[in-house]
């Protein structure tokens, strides 16, 4: 089977093919990654990167939906085990696809594209060809070409170019338009918000750092007589270094030994009065705490001592009561007349602390020939 060469300046003409090719911008971003990774590992400006199209083929309808790389030598050689390696766990994942083309970078077709292609054909029955240029510039369309491969009567490879649809899934045009937004081309002069947020930062510190150093120059300026000083600018300044913490770098390095509060009061270098200052407000904060813990278990002893209180008042009311009236006459319900008075020992709580029926119920069990009302 032989290569027509004579269609080489004919090949980017988009002609009427013999199927319909649906597109995935999963695919795109596949060969850009892939070109992307060849170019850092070799550090070369344009690397040729080779590729195999998974997707599904229903009648003249070709659905490219996925995209694995191939191992190619110098001299353009596919490395057969790792393609039926990748083609297997390929195969695991999506059982239903099916390779339909190989995919490399590049402008237009050529030669030794047409050369790899009838290697391809030797593998699988490779139908479409995708080229990708990672260097065009950004424009209203993909810089992607598909090309198809057919063969004529006299048994010659002719590639024609195909027009192409994007088929995209829900989840597919959210992640496009993430990546759309939050990176920019590289040509573009537009920078990503990741760029703008860290730029606005530096920014912000140099400018912080620019007016410290003002400030330091306008002190050193009045300690040597330079300018007059003015005393609401020195209260400015004043405020605003007790408001910035203070970072020295020999704390940094090293952690000094813990001192007593006179020797921290005699030494004069900025470190001990720091760790001076230090110490007071951690006393402070101790003391506050404390007296906080105290007020919480002052107000619980008083809340303890009422309730106490209470319960002693309420049992002495009971007792005085029980005690002022030595007897009562107390009525019990009769058969058919009126009430019995009867008298009941109010000495006697296990009398008064029953019903009156469980108290005819003992007597006449203590006396059985007892007729009562």
């Amino acid at each position: 089977m032989e290569v027509d060469e004579s269609i080489s300046h004919a090949a980017d003409e988009i002609s009427q093919g013999t199927v319909s090719v649906l597109l995935h911008p999963i695919v795109v971003l596949s060969i850009s990654e892939h070109w992307m990774r060849e170019k850092l590992a070799k550090n070369s400006s344009s690397p040729q990167v080779f590729g195999a199209l998974l997707g599904k083929q229903n009648g003249r309808t070709v659905e490219v939906m996925s995209s694995f790389e191939l191992v190619v030598s110098d001299e353009r050689t596919v490395d057969i085990e790792f393609f039926n390696n990748r083609e297997s766990q390929s195969k695991q994942i999506f059982a239903d696809f099916d390779l339909v083309g190989w995919y490399t970078t590049g402008k237009s077709i050529n030669e030794e594209d047409k050369l790899f292609h009838y290697q391809m054909q030797e593998i699988t029955e490779a139908l479409l060809i995708v080229k990708l240029d990672p260097l065009d510039k950004l424009g209203e369309q993909l810089p992607v070409r598909v090309y198809e491969s057919v063969v004529d009567n006299d048994a010659r490879f002719l590639f024609k170019r195909v027009s192409y649809t994007l088929a995209q899934g829900e989840a597919e045009r959210i992640g496009v338009d993430h990546i759309a937004k939050v990176s920019g081309c590289t040509t573009s002069k537009e920078t990503s918000l990741t760029a703008e947020y860290l730029m606005s930062n530096v920014q912000a510190v140099q400018m912080l750092s620019r007016r410290l150093q003002l400030l330091k120059a306008y002190v050193a300026s009045l300690i040597k007589g330079e300018l007059p000083p003015n005393w609401a600018r020195l209260r400015e300044i004043s405020a605003l270094l007790r408001r910035l913490p203070l970072v020295l770098s020999s704390l940094q390095q090293h952690q000094p030994a813990a001192l007593s509060p006179s020797q921290l009061t005699n030494t004069g270098s900025s470190a001990d009065k720091f760790l001076c200052q230090a110490n007071d407000v951690c006393l402070t904060a101790l003391l506050g705490s404390l007296t906080q813990s105290m007020q919480t278990l002052y107000t619980w002893l008083s809340q303890s001592t009422q309730a106490a209180s209470r319960r002693s008042d309420g049992s002495s009311y009971g007792s005085s009561r029980g005690l002022s009236a030595d007897r009562v006459n107390v009525g019990c319900a009769g058969g058919g007349g009126g009430g019995g008075g009867g008298e009941l020992d109010l000495m006697k709580p296990h009398l008064t602390d029953r019903p009156r029926c469980q108290i005819y119920q003992d007597a006449y069990s203590q006396s059985p020939g007892t007729k009562y009302p």
